[in-house]
């Protein structure tokens, strides 16, 4: 069976396919169809009868005294509710609903298939490495089911608006983000954010299918981290993360050796090719022995009689570039000697010619201050404030949430304030 075979058990007669128009329908019927007014009534749903003292008001009373054809459009549904209970939900198209033997209260609710897009934001969250971590974007939501939205959460809403959903939805998302956000570091969160966002998406996904909603895309437009990560995250991108996270391993294993036995480690750095006046004038300065180890690993290169020894680094070594990097590392370290520095660049001419010229010892600053708290702008009069103002200063909210520099709850203060001023702005 058909939904307008369906229909038409209930009363519900199909007039015409949408596609002939709204102004056909009314010429041919002699009475201009019931439809959404979108434009004097926005939001995501519009339900008639209207309470008293609606402008234009529309009730159930009035178009039903005679024929009259109600109209659905592509991209609505309408749902109608028999004394509160759920009749039919009527297609796109141009319906007869005059013969309906209507015992009680009958309303109709429209709703927009649209897609409509939410901010979101988080701030606060201590990662699993112990640091603060916040994040901010938006997501795009779409209503796929009419009937089962209307059922769930208009209730018994005159007006359902993109600010309602927006409300709920924050809540609902802050409390998956704090969860994804704390179980990992800010390590994979920067270099693996597909799948922070595909294992959000997932969650969401299933949560907002249970109101009726098709969850259709999570968008994060940024990380708020500390300086330092930010930082190594673009000195990456040069050589990628794979051969960044290979310097500090061999690192890391360098460091173990010298704890576990540190004359072993130093016979390791002198051996093959390496010149040995030069490790212990390194040794007799006292110097860092990852370091040493780091001299001695391009004095065995520079050596090696392959394809990238010495100066082939550049032209047939380019799979290498972290020898590039500990050589610049060295030459431009004032710890390291002259004397090792002037035998790097002997191994290493055409590299070392390519170094940028050490720069002057940074001149240590005393510790700075802490900012003193922000200060809250006192709001402008209420004859300045216009929509775009008000948006803009929610805007700037989500933005100081995650970036930590205001709690929830104040956020959640303000945003209610602000939010309350948009309204009373858009319904004057």
């Amino acid at each position: 069976m058909s939904i307008f075979e369906s229909l038409a058990q209930k009363g519900i007669s199909l007039v015409e396919g949408f596609g002939k128009g709204v102004q056909y329908i009314g010429t041919r019927a002699g009475i201009v169809p019931v439809q959404w007014p979108h434009e004097k009534r926005p939001g995501l749903v519009w339900r008639i009868p209207e309470p008293e003292g609606t402008p234009d008001r529309v009730t159930t009373a009035s178009i039903f005294s005679h024929s009259q054809p109600v109209v659905v459009r592509e991209y609505e549904r309408a749902i109608v509710l028999e004394n509160g209970r759920l009749y039919a939900e009527l297609p796109a198209g141009v319906f007869d609903l005059t013969k309906v033997r209507v015992k009680g209260v009958l309303e109709i609710i429209w709703v927009t298939l649209n897609q409509s897009q939410h901010r979101w934001g988080v701030g606060d969250v201590m990662s699993v490495d112990g640091v603060t971590v916040g994040a901010f974007g938006k997501l795009f939501l779409q209503i796929s089911d009419a009937t089962k939205f209307v059922m769930q959460m208009v209730a018994g809403e005159q007006m359902y608006t993109d600010a309602n959903i927006e409300s709920w939805v924050s809540s609902l998302v802050t409390g998956i983000m704090r969860t994804e956000l704390a179980a990992r570091d800010i390590r994979s969160l920067m270099s693996e954010r597909d799948a922070f966002v595909q294992a959000c998406q997932a969650k969401l996904a299933e949560l907002f299918g249970q109101w009726g909603f098709s969850f259709k895309h999570l968008e994060v437009m940024g990380f708020n981290v500390p300086p330092e990560y930010r930082t190594a995250v673009q000195n990456v991108t040069l050589a990628g993360f794979k051969q960044q996270s290979a310097i500090i391993e061999a690192q890391t294993r360098a460091q173990s050796l010298q704890i576990e036995a540190q004359a072993q480690s130093n016979a390791r750095l002198m051996t093959g090719t390496a010149d040995v006046q030069i490790m212990a004038l390194m040794q007799q300065q006292g110097m860092d022995p990852v370091k040493i180890q780091m001299v001695k690993a391009l004095m065995e290169y520079a050596q090696t009689p392959s394809e990238g020894g010495g100066g082939g680094l550049i032209s047939g070594d380019l799979y290498k570039p972290q020898v590039f990097a500990m050589l610049t590392q060295l030459l431009v370290d004032p710890a390291v000697p002259n004397d090792v520095k002037q035998t790097l660049r002997q191994n290493f001419p055409q590299q070392s010619a390519m170094m940028p010229q050490p720069l002057a010892p940074p001149v240590i600053a005393a510790p700075a201050q802490p900012a003193p708290p922000p200060q809250q702008s006192a709001p402008a009069p209420e004859s300045a404030l216009t929509a775009e103002k008000i948006q803009e200063t929610l805007d700037n909210l989500d933005m100081q949430l995650a970036e930590g520099k205001i709690s929830e709850a104040t956020y959640d203060r303000l945003r209610e304030k602000w939010e309350a001023k948009l309204h009373k702005l858009s319904a004057g």
